[in-house]
């Protein structure tokens, strides 16, 4: 009898002690899973906020590229830019010196040009007085003079009303081919004090290169009525018609 209470009461014990292990480790169960819960929790913020913060990295790393890239177009733009002003300024330059150096060359062309035909005028002039006094015998030229300085006495000087004489001229200079006639030469003091209002005293000299006719100079102005001259002038007028 005392044998069966004792296996009662060892059957009675385990079993006290096994609800009393479930009970325990049924605490540490709930506390172990709460703990792991609270971890899982954790990690899952933390792993949320590390995709935040990757998402936000790789987000300022493609404005960064991008910006970068923008940068770098525009840098690339404004290098050709650049580039073709300076290229540009180059060619606009390189245009004005060659159009300078042309215009000087035409400067220069016209004024060699200018010389040249100066040249043959004065050449041709020259060549038709020595030829004209060389064939002219002096009897024929001093004809060709007296009627040449009746023509200038007639209708020469009609110009002098015109012309702006210093007041303080005294004389007049009159180069003449052939040496003027008395008449001539008192024809013309009066021819010249009528058109200027005023005596003056003409002194003479003889140029036989005039080949006819004469000229005045009155200070600074000069009127020439030579024959020599008209054939300047023709030869003038002829090559500028050429």
């Amino acid at each position: 009898m005392v044998f069966l209470w004792l296996v009662l009461l060892q059957i009675a014990l385990f079993a006290a002690l096994v609800f009393f292990l479930r009970v325990i480790l049924s605490k540490n169960v709930s506390s172990a899973t709460e703990h792991l819960h609270t971890l899982n929790q954790d990690y899952t913020q933390k792993l949320e906020e590390a995709r935040k913060h990757q998402a936000e990295a790789d987000k300022y790393y493609d404005e960064t590229l991008l910006k970068a890239k923008i940068d770098a177009e525009k840098t690339k733009m404004q290098i050709l830019k650049d580039t073709q002003e300076t290229q540009q300024a180059a060619v606009n330059e390189s245009r004005k010196q060659s159009a300078d150096i042309l215009e000087q060359a035409n400067r220069a062309r016209d004024a060699m040009m200018k010389d040249v035909e100066s040249r043959i005028e004065a050449g041709a002039v020259e060549k038709a007085g020595e030829l004209m006094q060389t064939v002219l015998p002096e009897a024929v030229g001093q004809v060709l003079h007296g009627h040449w300085v009746k023509e200038l006495l007639a209708s020469g000087l009609e110009g002098l009303t015109r012309l702006n004489v210093p007041e303080t001229l005294e004389e007049a200079q009159v180069t003449s081919a052939y040496e003027l006639k008395k008449n001539e030469k008192a024809e013309l003091e009066s021819k010249l004090r009528e058109k200027l209002k005023r005596s003056l005293r003409v002194v003479e000299t003889t140029d036989p290169s005039l080949l006819a006719g004469f000229r005045i100079a009155l200070g600074g102005i000069l009127i020439d009525g030579s024959l020599r001259f008209q054939i300047k002038e023709a030869v003038h007028r002829a090559q500028q018609s050429v």
